[in-house]
């Protein structure tokens, strides 16, 4: 069956012809629905409607289909079914579910499929497994036969015996099941539950059988008769409708494969007007509110008879009053057969059995409307009949000249418009009476309201390239030790999602990185050893039954496969020509066979003694893992050993190999002391990620994890029943509080209190106002409900006893209301844990990355908001509605707007006062995760190709390598700091070298420049008005980090990067508006989980320990004053004295010598000679004083000389000291962020196991019960 949204699709039924009709009128057809139309215009809009992509295969479950597409789908699933499913096992099933009350169909399939998958009978065709090859038969005979009590006592179980019929015409008789299974993909769970959908039906009540179809029934001759405890869900009024497969398109339509239901006036008809994704189809709102005024003028209401304490005779007569301005007949007496709208003050509930006395017991079966009054004010505000619009049109209509029904269709059709436009258009004579009765402030309010409609979103990829954001999250990456962080987040879920069934307590994600990191031996690591032995204990329990199922099909298909098949025999062309091309292409075609199966020879060669472990001591594995034996390296045997069980499935065989040939390699025999030492030494910790992720995936189809999604999908089913009565009480509860509401502020209004009121007024202007704002000193609202009296209500109270009882019966009432809602807030925190089917991610961005919230549901929800409190609170106005108020609504609305901010200002104060006051330092992930796009999305929406990701990937390896080449050359290089503001001032050089090979892009300095040179993005990241393609804007958007594929995984780590993100995401974009509405949502479990983790570990701050160690570092750092002024020593000094002294005693020497050759020249002196003689002896009079003031200096002070060679000394020491504290402290902080993350794993106890079964997994029972037989034996001996 088609669905459309979960519901059945409802056929319009045939219009009703005209008097004079003509007969060559054209009709338009829908063959596929038998749907047809006289006017085309109705036949796009049916058109329209079955080409949105909202309908629902039921049978496959796939949406996101037309509605032909679903049909065609649906048809060929069906067909499927039939031709593959085997008849003879139908009948049998169908009176095993008949009137069957499981809830969930999912459940009913597994019941199904594990009791009928052994179960054969005449007719089947099987698969007989002998001791050395396989017979194809059918059954003809089946005999059952009972346990039955042996002469020795002992009970022989019953069993069938079968007698088969093989294709060798040779008969032979099985007596055990499990030697015969169907043939493949003949019995599944798909075409179970296909056949499941197809035939059976059930009313929409709680506690409804599920009943067989009623020709389905009679096909195979299956009573349809009601149980007598099953007799009140009996329906007669033809719910059980045929569903038979149309075998051609061509079909009639009454034969096809759904049948017309008998037409109704609500058909193809919502209540609700269609939203925006709906009206981008196609669906009109307009159209929608002119359909339903055609509706209503056709339909007939009846308003159910109630005295006036039940209904307030004023919003009676206002509904009476919208009916009738609707044009709908109100009817007196109930004529089930003539009622459209039934007016009821009692709540309708389909899953609740009336009596036949009951008004209600007809609604049913006619397809009758109940509503409440307030809803009936709600739906004609929708369609714009209201009762001030019923006024206008009353008065306009008195007028001379107007025309009723002019009057209500301008009315209603001009809501938005100005009173001009209603005058111009009515046919009235004096405009100036209409004017003189127009009311102003009903033109003014309606203006105010008018508003345009935002712009419907559209791909994120069409928006307009403005620019490289400036402000963006910072993304985080997991280590690299841990490789591509699927597993590991897979295998963290698993563990955590599934506790409960696997006996171990919750830990966090740090804690499990620090755990698969652990390389001590000496010092085990709990977390590490219940993690394994947990899995490995729901491999089997302890009776030694295997709790998994291997796929065992893997191994016939491979030795299927394994058997030679006869070539085809190509076609002789040329006689002995062809021959011998044949016998070439034989002879090739054998080398070739030979050359690959010894290349998968040498690359099958077992590498490792990892087999020689399995029965260390004569113990297998199975025995080992039987007994919990986990203790002193039988873990490893064991988990060697479940390896041993799949290590031929292609997916796991390369890493169990490689696991197998570092744990165990062949230089040696493998004991369990050397397999420990190679787990902690030499396996690295994406080796164990992949270990514990090969369990996991065995482990999911076990049936120690199908029997714990089963109980929690009862216990789901069973709380979301407690939750909708729940609702159901709250909504009672609400009603009678607001009744009694009602009537305080009826007693407050039948008394004068305006003398109280200025008392209060006067006394308030001396007092601070309160927090939390809504004094309230007033008259309260009859929509709110007080938590507390007001001060006007307990000043009353002390003049009025009644009142005073008033007050006390609703704050009674109040509290019970507060209470159900905490219960429900309960049950929704359960629900949300027992939603463990499956994990979503909470949208994607323009650039298709998904984010992640693996703390959205499944898990234990740790932290706590204000706001769900807030949210609370607010719940106790607006949930009674009193759209007929005489309240004024501007004044209303002034006063809600100026309460609102001071509510927010507020709470902004008290954020500041404590801005950490909510948050808990409790969480198990802490991080918000963003995965790259899936292949289909990179090369489809991305247009990305492979070989060009391949380009990006060889280029960042190719760097990564010479990174890690230079660290090696040159341990002691630092990183350069590229500072600046511009945005691609930190593009790595392979990034920019790939997108100039692939896109042609090239980051230029401070620019973006295109192939041709042209700057695309300038310094300041405005992109230039052309088309850019998705490939670059994800480089440029993302650079540096850019994330192309889905193995690419980043993190955000706060809640500062969670606020960028949101700021960030575009609404006018389909993903990334889906994504900001569920991220908005969430943003209080998200940032209280980042924060809570941050303030855990010091992410963000510093500890007091580190604070301390940083504050010695910064007392005790050397400044460069200190290093160059230190005091020269004796020697230096006299080094440096020798030194000055023999070069003024060299330059003495040398200004003698020119004066000497001077003399012996005995030349005539001119004025440029003797100028030259006395700058000569100028200079040996400064010399000779400089020498004979550093002798007299160093002669007269030798007391000062030693006081400066002690100060060297002790600033020396202390420089030594000062240096030796700064490493001592840098050490300590080294070592406490990498003792954090240990001691923090260290901290994790396993309490779960200990409560469950005295023990955790790794100690075992049996080591206790020795120690325990031990002592008594030495007793014994004393």
């Amino acid at each position: 069956m088609v669905l459309f949204k979960r519901k059945t699709v409802e056929f319009v039924p045939p219009p009703s012809l005209p008097s004079d009709l003509d007969l060559d009128t054209q009709v338009w057809f829908i063959p596929e629905t038998g749907e047809w139309f006289i006017d085309y215009e109705a036949y796009l809009d049916r058109m329209n409607y079955y080409n949105i992509k909202k309908f629902v295969c039921e049978t496959s479950g796939n949406s996101n289909f037309t509605y032909f597409e679903a049909l065609k789908v649906e048809r060929n699933e069906l067909q499927l079914m039939e031709t593959k499913f085997p008849d003879p096992v139908k009948e049998p099933i169908l009176r095993y579910v008949s009137f069957s009350t499981v809830p969930r169909i999912d459940v009913m399939v597994d019941d199904v499929y594990t009791t009928f998958k052994d179960d054969f009978f005449p007719g089947d065709q099987v698969v007989v497994k002998g001791p050395h090859e396989k017979f194809r038969g059918v059954v003809r005979e089946k005999a059952r036969f009972n346990p039955i009590q042996l002469p020795d006592g002992t009970v022989r179980d019953g069993y069938c015996s079968y007698r088969v019929l093989l294709e060798t015409n040779e008969e032979i008789t099985v007596n055990d099941s499990l030697q015969m299974s169907r043939e493949r993909n003949t019995f599944t769970k798909w075409f179970v539950k296909s056949f499941l959908k197809m035939s059976l039906t059930r009313l929409n009540r709680t506690g409804a059988p599920w009943v067989i179809r009623e020709n389905i029934a009679q096909k195979y001759r299956i009573p349809v008769e009601y149980p007598p405890e099953l007799k009140q869900f009996e329906d007669t009024h033809g719910l059980h409708d045929s569903f038979e497969i149309a075998e051609s398109p061509d079909e009639e339509p009454s034969t096809s494969l759904f049948s017309i239901q008998p037409a109704n006036i609500f058909d193809d008809i919502k209540e609700t007007p269609p939203n925006g994704n709906e009206q981008e189809a196609g669906r009109n709102l307009q159209r929608w509110k002119n359909r339903w005024y055609e509706v209503l003028k056709q339909a007939t209401v009846f308003f159910d008879p109630v005295v006036d304490e039940e209904v307030d005779p004023e919003l009676r007569t206002k509904v009476r009053d919208l009916f009738d301005f609707a044009g709908v007949t109100i009817l007196n007496d109930f004529d089930a057969e003539r009622v459209n709208f039934y007016v009821s003050p009692r709540t309708y509930s389909s899953r609740v059995h009336y009596l036949p006395t009951d008004f209600f017991s007809s609604v049913h079966s006619h397809k009758i409307k109940v509503w409440h009054y307030e809803k009936c004010l709600r739906f004609f505000k929708s369609i714009n009949i209201t009762p001030r619009k019923i006024e206008q049109a009353r008065k306009l209509s008195q007028l001379p000249g107007a025309n009723v029904d002019d009057v209500k269709r301008l009315i209603i059709a001009n809501r938005n418009y100005p009173q001009t436009a209603i005058q111009q258009r009515l046919p009235i004579e004096n405009q100036h009476l209409l004017n003189h009765q127009s009311s102003p402030p009903s033109i003014s309010h309606h203006g105010q309201r008018a508003s345009s409609k935002p712009p419907a979103p559209i791909d994120d990829l069409s928006l307009p390239f403005t620019g490289v954001p400036l402000v963006k999250p910072s993304w985080k990456h997991l280590e690299a030790a841990f490789g591509d962080p699927s597993d590991l987040l897979e295998v963290w879920i698993f563990m955590n999602m599934y506790n409960k069934a696997l006996l171990i307590d919750n830990f966090t994600f740090d804690d499990f990185c620090a755990a698969l990191k652990w390389n001590e031996q000496e010092e085990t690591c709990q977390l590490l050893l219940e993690i394994f032995c947990s899995l490995l204990t729901a491999f089997m329990n302890e009776q030694g039954d295997l709790e998994i199922n291997l796929p065992e099909e893997l191994i016939e298909d491979e030795e299927d496969e394994d058997e030679p098949e006869e070539p085809e025999e190509p076609e002789e062309e040329d006689g002995e020509a062809g021959e011998a091309n044949e016998s070439d292409v034989k002879s090739e075609r054998i080398q070739e066979i030979k050359d690959e199966e010894e290349a998968d020879d040498s690359s099958n060669e077992i590498k490792h003694n990892a087999y020689l472990a399995l029965e260390y001591r004569k113990i297998t594995w199975q025995e080992r893992l039987k007994k919990r034996q986990f203790r002193s390296g039988g873990w490893i045997i064991i988990l060697l050993g479940v390896f041993s069980l799949v290590e031929y499935i292609p997916e796991y065989s390369d890493d169990i190999n490689e696991i197998c040939t570092i744990l165990a390699p062949s230089d040696y025999k493998p004991t369990p002391s050397t397999l420990e030492e190679n787990f902690y030494n030499s396996l690295s910790p994406q080796l164990r990620s992949k270990a514990l992720d090969i369990l996991v995936n065995l482990l999911l189809n076990g049936s120690v994890i199908r029997n714990y999604m089963d109980k929690m999908a009862e216990d789901s089913s069973n709380l979301r029943r407690e939750r909708f009565e729940l609702i159901r009480q709250l909504k009672i509860s609400l009603d009678e509080a607001h009744g009694v509401q009602k009537l305080v502020l009826d007693s407050l209004r039948d008394r004068d209190t305006s003398a109280i009121e200025k008392r209060l007024k006067e006394e308030a202007k001396g007092k601070p106002a309160s927090k939390r704002g809504r004094s309230r000193g007033g008259r309260p609202s009859q929509n709110y409900l007080p938590p507390e009296p007001t001060d006007l209500e307990k000043a009353v109270c002390l003049m009025d006893p009644d009142f005073m009882n008033l007050i006390k019966e609703r704050t009674e009432r109040i509290r019970a209301v507060d209470a159900i809602k905490s219960k429900r807030k309960e049950m929704e925190r359960q629900l949300n844990e027992l939603s463990i089917q499956r994990m979503r991610y909470i949208g994607r961005d323009r650039l298709y990355n998904r984010y992640w919230w693996f703390e959205r549901n499944g898990l234990p929800n740790l932290g706590s908001t204000v706001r769900d409190d807030e949210e609370e609170d607010e719940e106790h106005t607006g949930d009674t509605e009193d759209e007929g108020s005489d309240v004024d609504e501007g004044e209303t609305e002034a006063e809600e707007e100026a309460e609102e901010e001071e509510d927010d200002e507020e709470e902004k104060a008290d954020e500041e006062e404590e801005p950490d006051k909510y948050v808990s330092e409790t969480y198990l992930m802490g991080r918000l995760w963003v995965q790259g796009p899936t292949d289909a999305d990179r090369k489809y929406h991305l247009h990305l190709e492979d070989d060009e990701v391949k380009v990006f990937e060889d280029e960042r390896k190719k760097e990564e390598d010479e990174e890690e080449l230079k660290k090696e050359n040159e341990p002691d290089r630092k990183e350069e700091n590229v500072g600046g503001s511009s945005f691609h001032r930190s593009i790595p050089p392979w990034l920019s070298r790939a997108s100039k090979k692939v896109l042609g892009i090239q980051f230029d300095g401070d620019t973006v420049r295109d192939s041709s040179g042209s700057v695309i993005v300038n310094q300041y990241g405005s992109a230039v008005e052309r088309k850019f393609s998705p490939t670059e804007r994800k480089v440029l958007e993302e650079a540096p980090d850019v994330l192309f594929g889905s193995s690419d995984w980043r993190y955000l780590e706060t809640a500062e990067d969670f606020q960028k993100l949101l700021t960030r995401l575009n609404p006018s974009g389909i993903r990334e508006k889906a994504l900001k509405k569920e991220a908005t949502e969430l943003q209080d479990s998200i940032k209280n989980s980042l924060k809570s983790r941050c303030a855990f570990l010091g992410i963000g701050s510093k500890s007091e320990e580190r604070l301390r160690l940083e504050k010695i570092i910064e007392e005790n750092t050397v400044t460069e004053e200190e290093e160059i002024d230190e005091a020269p020593g004796e020697t230096e000094d006299n080094e440096e004295d020798g030194t000055e002294e023999s070069m003024e005693e060299a330059e003495i020497a040398e200004l003698e010598a020119e004066e000497e050759e001077e003399e012996k020249e005995e030349k005539p002196r001119t004025r440029r000679a003797e100028a030259a003689a006395s700058v000569r002896k100028r200079k040996l009079e400064e010399l000779e004083e400089k020498r004979a003031q550093k002798r007299a200096k160093r002669v007269s002070k030798p007391a000062e000389r030693i006081v400066k060679r002690q100060e060297a000394r002790r600033r020396k020491q202390e420089r030594a000291e000062k240096l030796a504290k700064v490493a001592e402290a840098k050490e300590k902080i080294e070592r406490l962020e990498k003792n954090r993350d240990r001691d923090n794993a260290l901290l994790w106890v396993n309490s779960m196991a200990i409560d469950s079964l005295g023990h955790v997994h790794y100690e075992g029972e049996r080591l206790e019960l020795k120690k325990k037989v031990t002592k008594k034996k030495k007793r014994g001996r004393r």
